[in-house]
């Protein structure tokens, strides 16, 4: 299967598209650079997906780096084979580095074996509002991801263009699609706020396209923000964007 997130200038998603709205010019240089602008909350949302919509993918990829006492050459050493055996791989960073430089070389070891370093932090926090799906006030939506397929992935084309997009929720029957979101506090109203912002009008709006056309689902698509709190209790939420919102999005794509 063609890896999703490689870039091409013919396959805009709703991703790279937020850049063409900048300017074509913004568009090809992220297109073609090949950098990854991948920011410290863009990685939590991503272990946050795998952790809710494939667990075992999540298993593979993240992971917490062992304490350790790296005060001296034996002590970084044994923290080394400690990394080894937590991720089962062999790691060939070298003890003499300084405590830091070294953490900083086995994280980027690890990326070359696939493997993502999280912090015991976001760890915690993430695994708390995975599990706080499972409270009673939150069963609606427990049911409504568990309704669903994940990750599905829609290539279509237009022109000599093939758009492509990859909806987080999708129950094909229902004719019902979700993205799930990460939010400080899961409130509705905040995140109404920041749609302007973050452009998620259009990303319905793509998304809605990618059902027509790439999945050619037809009839009126239900489509929902789902809203997962960072901060205790952990709430969960949804969100339905107003029709002309994303309307307007969708004659702007």
């Amino acid at each position: 299967m063609v890896n999703y997130y490689l870039r091409h200038l013919a396959e805009p998603s709703n991703s790279t598209l937020t850049h063409f709205r900048r300017s074509p010019l913004a568009y090809y240089d992220h297109v073609t650079s090949g950098d990854d602008e991948s920011t410290g909350t863009m990685r939590y949302g991503r272990a946050f997906h795998l952790a809710l919509l494939e667990p075992e993918l999540f298993e593979r990829t993240f992971i917490v780096l062992p304490d350790g006492d790296m005060r001296s050459k034996a002590g970084k050493e044994a923290w080394v084979a400690d990394c080894c055996i937590a991720a089962d791989v062999a790691l060939s960073a070298s003890a003499s580095l300084d405590a830091k430089s070294l953490r900083n070389a086995v994280a980027a070891e690890l990326e070359r074996h696939g493997r993502t370093v999280m912090t015991q932090a976001d760890w915690d926090t993430l695994r708390h509002q995975v599990d706080s799906l499972n409270l009673p006030e939150h069963e609606d939506i427990r049911r409504l991801i568990a309704s669903c397929e994940c990750e599905v992935e829609a290539r279509w084309a237009e022109g000599n263009l093939r758009p492509k997009s990859k909806l987080d929720l999708l129950n094909r029957g229902m004719l019902l699609a979700g993205d799930v979101k990460t939010t400080d506090d899961a409130d509705p109203e905040e995140f109404r706020r920041s749609v302007w912002s973050y452009g998620y009008h259009y990303q319905e709006a793509m998304y809605r396209r990618a059902m027509q056309r790439g999945l050619e689902l037809e009839g009126d698509a239900l489509f929902t923000f789902v809203l997962a709190g960072k901060r205790a209790p952990y709430h969960w939420s949804w969100v339905q964007l107003e029709t002309e919102w994303v309307n307007e999005a969708a004659e702007r794509i």
